[in-house]
């Protein structure tokens, strides 16, 4: 039965797990309909070589109904205090391969809302083809001095000295984002969604795409349909603004938002 040396990189997860418990979040499972938007954008790659993917094309939507509910990613600080940020900047794990095997990592992707899906799709790709560290993913006694005195606390300290980091507004932007998401059940053909646990007040979970049939006016017709679920902190929100957000980012999916011509259009 083989043993190996638990990594110091995985006590930060198990840390912001448990925190992620204490939060009150609602959770959503939703299906869209994302047919039209995948023919955009294999049309976009295919006349004008555009830099466009999926999850980039989804990450601009997610900005631009966060920058309209900017309440759904508030922070609740002591004394009563409630902070929204200006801009989106999502925290999202991407694959990246180290000796064969490919592992998720987190890259925060500053303020989506302002940025165009080409723009994203290179920052999402150069930081998939950056090299990874060994020390980063294995641990195993190779983790920088930082994450090894931090591992060694007691799990009381770590959290509390966690929580503090994340009570300064500007701290908790840099280091966290403003939103969480997380699309590891992209990669498998599922039917059904993919429930993360998340210490941001708005998380994201992307599921796979599957082909089922759909009504479409009077008809049905196979569609392909994302399963995606949604986390929202309800210290900071209530249900009825949960809902218009909901609502409005379900909408700007299956409308294929910014993808096409159109005054909401911005620019590929």
């Amino acid at each position: 039965m083989p043993v190996r040396r638990f990594p110091h990189t995985r006590i930060f997860t198990i840390d912001t797990g448990a925190l992620a418990k204490s939060k009150h979040h609602v959770g959503a499972l939703l299906e869209l309909d994302v047919t039209e938007g995948r023919r955009r954008l294999r049309r976009l790659r295919a006349q004008a070589g555009q830099p466009a993917t999926l999850l980039a094309w989804l990450l601009k939507c997610l900005g631009q109904a966060v920058s309209e509910h900017p309440e759904v990613c508030a922070v609740y600080l002591p004394k009563r205090r409630i902070v929204t940020f200006d801009t989106v900047d999502v925290n999202v794990a991407v694959e990246r391969e180290l000796q064969g095997r490919r592992v998720p990592l987190p890259v925060v992707i500053r303020d989506v809302g302002g940025k165009s899906i080409g723009e994203i799709s290179a920052e999402l790709r150069k930081a998939q083809e950056e090299p990874v560290s060994e020390q980063i993913v294995l641990g195993a006694g190779r983790a920088r001095f930082g994450e090894r005195v931090y591992g060694l606390l007691p799990a009381g300290l770590r959290r509390r000295l966690l929580r503090a980091i994340l009570l300064t507004p500007e701290s908790y932007r840099t280091r966290m984002g403003t939103v969480s998401v997380t699309s590891v059940g992209m990669f498998g053909k599922v039917n059904g969604w993919f429930l993360p646990l998340a210490i941001t007040p708005l998380c994201v979970g992307l599921g796979a795409i599957t082909r089922k049939p759909w009504a479409l006016g009077d008809s049905i017709q196979l569609r392909e349909i994302l399963h995606l679920s949604l986390l929202l902190d309800h210290d900071v929100v209530d249900g009825a603004s949960m809902a218009r957000f909901v609502a409005r980012f379900a909408r700007l999916i299956e409308g294929a938002w910014g993808l096409g011509a159109g005054p909401e259009a911005p620019q590929v």
